[in-house]
């Protein structure tokens, strides 16, 4: 069964799954997982409740099980899952607090964005507008009501609202209250107010608000401080207009990018054709004398197959739901390379991408769709298959680069072909966080703690991945920690590529609660690279082209050894 906790942001959810932790001893859940704020905070998870969502989690199994999932959500209906089996609590707040707590949430994330209230009020965000989200969540046959106000204000006599419609039982009268809440986290819990717009919401702002959210205002009974025009029945029938059509607008627009998208992955999947096709003629060409080391047959790898290329650079960046921020997207899109001449292709393994990455029209979203523990592999060679440029880079994705990055990396490897460039990752402390990201205190600040980290940023040429099978899909390398960069780095090593570390670029890592995370993957995953060293082998068992895979007799011998 699933119980669904419901709101506009910025509303009191997060407050009410406190009341179901402390008031009943109930865990919730998040359909994001919150893995940016709630779940990577311990402590804070700990006051909420917080439970993550299985990786193999699935609506339609929660909703047939004899186990209750009460799950927050801040999505529209008409984006949802949702059953008439299913029971909702909305938890509805005056929509001028919510609009404006909800802006300064997305301020916090999108610094210098001075539109973002306009945009929240006008719904030109995820989740609409506060009108729009109200009026189809009060569309829900099978739901209570519980205004902010009011849980704030009497929070037990709401819990036995609750204790009632759920037919549930309070353990304790016990809650934290809001200033030991904002002691744990003031960013996330603001302000809790109920008239801080007053003084924060510009007149402006207000009477627009009122113009597109202000009948759903009235009838939900948040009647003070109604502007005077507002009070003609006349304007309200304007309003319901302007919402109305506003909401049809966007449809439209969703649907007409839906449409493009479908339009873009058919183009992609054409030129991904063509481009498989000359890696194939490339491939069938090349040989490779293992038995001289360091030696190709560099006549064999021309320039022919480069000059197809659309881009000089491509840049790919994976993801499996467990990114705390995207700095790496946010600085690569804004370099002084020619904005025509490179690419970034950002790969999730699973179904949802990073929701600010739609803010950055440099950044080709890509999504595999796919279930169970995440490989980073297959997010890698999904990019190598869908870059169009001649050099590959591959950064770790929440680290900053200056603007001059790709150029010099370009320039490096202009001088020679068989190169293989890493660079080093420059790591803030925990205990000197800076409160600006400015380069020149990066520079001061941050440092050099892991001299041999291949997963911090290679760049090579797309043939010589192609050459290799790309990264390895073995299950062995599969999870969030992973040992594939230097299984990769081993198998350049072993067909005689030049490798670098190039000691005068630098890449800088702000600190995250998962910056030091302990891997006891790598134990098998470098038994399987030490196997690539002895037997000078070059080629992924399961790689980014099916019919290159591995299958001699070694490697057999070898896979069922390592099954487990």
């Amino acid at each position: 069964m699933i119980i669904w906790l419901s709101s506009y942001p910025r509303s009191g959810n997060t407050f009410l799954r406190i009341v179901f932790n402390s008031i009943f001893g109930i865990k919730t859940y998040s359909i994001y997982n919150d893995k940016s704020d709630i779940g990577a905070d311990k402590k804070l998870g700990h006051v909420v409740g917080h439970k993550m969502l299985s990786e193999f989690f699935d609506i339609n199994q929660a909703r047939r099980s004899k186990e209750i999932y009460f799950i927050k959500t801040h999505d529209l209906v008409e984006d949802m899952n949702i059953s008439n089996e299913d029971k909702v609590i909305y938890i509805l707040r005056d929509g001028r607090e919510s609009s404006l707590s909800f802006a300064q949430y997305l301020r916090d994330f999108q610094s210098g964005d001075e539109q973002v209230l306009k945009r929240v009020i006008l719904g030109n965000v995820l989740f609409g507008s506060w009108g729009q989200h109200v009026s189809q969540w009060h569309g829900i046959d099978n739901k209570i009501i519980i205004k902010f106000e009011d849980l704030i204000d009497d929070t037990m006599q709401v819990a036995r609202r609750i204790e009632k419609y759920l037919d549930i039982e309070i353990v304790s009268e016990e809650i934290p209250s809001f200033e030991q809440l904002r002691k744990l986290n003031d960013k996330f819990f603001r302000s809790g107010k109920k008239d801080s717009w007053k003084k924060e919401m510009e007149e402006e702002y207000v009477n627009l608000f009122w113009m597109i959210s202000g009948v759903q205002m009235i009838n939900n009974g948040y009647t003070d401080n109604i502007p005077n025009y507002f009070l003609n029945p006349k304007m309200q029938e304007i309003s319901k207009k302007i919402q109305q059509n506003l909401y049809f607008q966007k449809r439209q627009i969703k649907k007409n990018r839906k449409n493009l998208q479908q339009q873009n992955r058919n183009n992609k999947k054409l030129q991904r054709h063509i481009v498989a096709l000359e890696n194939k003629l490339y491939t069938s060409q090349s040989t490779i004398d293992l038995n001289d080391e360091g030696s190709k047959n560099n006549n064999e790898i021309s320039n022919a197959e480069i000059n197809n290329h659309k881009k000089k650079i491509s840049i790919i960046m994976v993801d499996g739901g467990f990114r705390e921020n995207i700095y790496s997207a946010k600085y690569f899109a804004h370099q002084d390379f020619p904005q025509d001449e490179y690419e970034i292709i950002w790969v999730e393994y699973y179904d949802k991408a990073h929701m600010k990455l739609q803010d950055i029209s440099k950044v080709d979203i890509v999504t595999l769709n796919r279930e169970g523990r995440y490989h980073s592999s297959y997010c890698f060679n999904e990019g190598i298959k869908r870059a169009s440029g001649e050099l590959i880079i591959i950064p770790d994705a929440d680290q900053i680069a200056n603007p001059q990055f790709l150029r010099q990396v370009w320039n490096e490897h202009k001088k020679n072909e068989e190169l293989v460039m890493y660079i080093y990752r420059y790591d803030e402390l925990k205990e000197n966080i800076l409160e600006n990201l400015d380069f020149d205190e990066l520079d001061r600040k941050c440092v050099l703690q892991n001299t041999v980290n291949h997963g911090a940023c290679l760049s090579v040429r797309k043939k010589w991945l192609i050459y290799i099978n790309g990264y390895e899909q073995h299950p062995v390398f599969s999870g969030g920690f992973h040992a594939n960069g230097f299984d990769i780095y081993t198998r350049f090593k072993n067909i005689g590529l030049l490798i670098k570390w190039n000691r005068n670029l630098k890449l800088y890592h702000p600190w995250h609660p998962h910056t030091s995370a302990p891997a006891p993957q790598y134990v098998k995953q470098n038994k399987m690279t030490k196997w690539r060293q002895d037997n000078l082998q070059y080629l992924a068992l399961d790689g980014v082209d099916t019919s290159k895979n591995d299958d001699s007799k070694i490697a057999k011998i070898f896979l069922n050894n390592h099954q487990n």
